[in-house]
Order: structure tokens, then sequence, then C-alpha cells
């Protein structure tokens, strides 16, 4: 489900709070040694996260909290 889809179905309220809540737990999955590098984009909320074989992969929120952070690094690298 894509930022738009998700924004129809429940509300832009509810996209903010899980855009909120996606950043707290992008910064928790990294310390932890979860997921490897990324970078947020507020303005269009996607996330960009770095590979090791220099390939990059952007996700929206909306998959990012379908997936869900424990089970991210596996989703990226099936990417």
């Amino acid at each position: 489900m894509g930022n738009k889809e998700f924004v129809n179905k429940y509300g832009k309220k509810e996209f903010i709070d899980i855009c909120n809540y996606i950043c707290t737990e992008l910064a928790l999955a990294k310390i932890q040694r979860k997921i490897g590098n990324f970078k947020i984009n507020n303005s269009k909320h996607n996330v960009l996260f770095y590979r090791k074989n220099k390939s990059n992969v952007m996700l929206d929120m909306a998959t990012i909290y379908g997936v869900g952070c424990n089970n991210l690094s596996k989703y990226i690298e099936k990417m």
C-alpha cells in the first residue's frame, strides 16, 4: 500500500502519526543493527535505504509501516 492509498483509506491524521512513529522505529532499528544506513525525506514521505552493493531502495512510509521494522531488512534484500 502506498502513501496515497493509506491517506485515502485511513486519513491524513493517521498518516502523520505513522510518519512520526516510523522515524522513531527506524532509529531504534539502526541502533540495534537490524538495518543499515537510511535517509528520510519528510517532504515526499519516503525513506531511501543504502545497501552494500551500491544500489539504493526507496520505500514509502506506508509500505514500511505495513512490513514492520523488524522484517524490513528481509524486505529490502529481496528488492
